[in-house]
């Protein structure tokens, strides 16, 4: 790079070391993206080289003329209206697009609403620390660690960057970081003993509305689970 042909130099510092699909100042890529995004992309298929030929001569014809085939493809894709003809259109501003995002954002309000504690209902909502999901309140440890967890984040933070990047320090930036003793919620049940398949013992929490709500799925798609 530093002994560069004076056309390629030239060429490099006036721009033209990037792909530009339309005009433009902040929209360069590397030509390996513009790949992706045109020859790749309007090549992608139900076929392909896998499983259609193993001759050296075939492979050479499909390879040297894949590109044209997704050139057709693309336009026609355009003129039959499956793909838009203009770039300053987006994908998720399609009709189809725009109304799935609408339904997903509906589901969500209603799940909220029907299923948990509304968030930002400000009136009706408890002073003191609860999960929204299940109703369940903090106790005064949990709630105490969780509203203090972002200044005791930085202060775990400080001694880190110091160690790491002042000078006359020699702690290694991928050396272990000491371990939070944050508590959550996980901390209010008791924890079990379970013994995976590996025949390893493993100490956790168990969620009895998790376990609950799993069981009622498994009723319904298992007749020998009954709740």
């Amino acid at each position: 790079m530093l002994n560069l042909p004076e056309e390629t130099y030239s060429a490099f510092m006036s721009g033209k070391f990037p792909v530009r699909q339309k005009s433009g100042v902040f929209n360069g890529i590397w030509s390996d993206m513009a790949t992706e995004k045109t020859i790749i992309k309007d090549s992608k298929g139900s076929g392909g080289i896998v499983g259609l030929t193993t001759q050296k001569s075939a492979l050479l014809r499909w390879t040297f003329t894949r590109h044209f085939l997704a050139r057709y493809a693309s336009e026609m894709k355009k003129r039959s209206g499956i793909a838009l003809g203009s770039d300053e259109d987006h994908e998720e501003n399609r009709p189809t697009a725009m109304k799935r995002d609408e339904q997903q954002v509906n589901d969500l309000i209603e799940h909220v609403q029907n299923n948990m504690t509304d968030p930002f209902d400000i009136e009706e909502f408890s002073k003191s620390l609860i999960n929204i999901a299940t109703g369940l309140h903090a106790s005064r440890e949990v709630e105490d660690s969780l509203l203090n967890s972002v200044e005791r984040g930085q202060k775990s933070l400080k001694p880190f960057v110091d160690g790491c990047f002042k000078d006359n320090e020699t702690r290694d930036f991928y050396s272990p970081i000491s371990k939070s003793s944050l508590k959550t919620f996980d901390d209010m049940t008791k924890p079990c003993n379970l013994k995976c398949r590996s025949g390893d013992i493993v100490k956790t929490h168990i969620n009895p509305v998790l376990v609950f709500r799993r069981a009622l799925a498994l009723a319904n798609v298992r007749d020998e689970v009954t709740v």
